[in-house]
């Protein structure tokens, strides 16, 4: 793919050289839609446009085409994190930890089960974040894919924006060497 995929990018926007450097690699087209004439940056990303954001960061797009989104969400393995019934919502940070930490956990081979935070994260909203994405939360933040405020907070249910979530996607690519 190349980076004429999308259209413009507010100037001196603070997620543009993420926005670039996915779009560098990716057709992002198929993932948000409307972006050939502007990427939006501010939107609201959807669980939808996270879930396919993994097929094709993960080269599954072809081997699923024909499927529709939540016949994809099983089959990509999401479906433990991003409810069949919630794709069509907003995205939630605690949502986009889980699915990164699977994608970090497609990409190297390993089990989620098996990874543990290299330091100690405190993060002082912990008790807002669900039990199914408590360790993905966790090691996202430890590997600085994601951060805390500057308090310490999460905030696990707050919307991620569409260049929140391509740049977490892209510091986590960057990170394995993929970008």
């Amino acid at each position: 793919a190349v980076q004429s995929s999308i259209g413009s990018i507010p100037a001196g926007h603070w997620a543009q050289s993420y926005i670039k450097g996915l779009a560098s690699k990716y057709d992002l087209g198929e993932v948000f839609t409307g972006i050939q004439s502007s990427f939006m940056p501010d939107n609201i990303a959807t669980c939808s446009e996270v879930v396919l954001l993994f097929e094709l960061v993960t080269g599954k797009t072809a081997e699923n085409s024909g499927l529709n989104i939540r016949q994809k969400n099983v089959k990509l393995g999401l479906d433990g994190f991003i409810h069949p019934n919630k794709l069509v919502k907003s995205v939630q940070r605690q949502e986009t930890a889980a699915v990164l930490l699977k994608l970090l956990c497609v990409k190297r081979g390993v089990s989620m089960e098996a990874l543990r935070p290299g330091g100690r994260v405190i993060i002082r909203d912990e008790n807002s974040i669900g039990d199914e994405y408590y360790q993905a939360v966790l090691m996202i933040v430890d590997i600085k894919v994601m951060e805390l405020d500057e308090v310490g907070d999460f905030y696990p249910s707050k919307h991620m924006a569409r260049a929140e979530v391509v740049a977490a996607f892209s510091k986590l690519l960057k990170l394995m060497g993929d970008l």
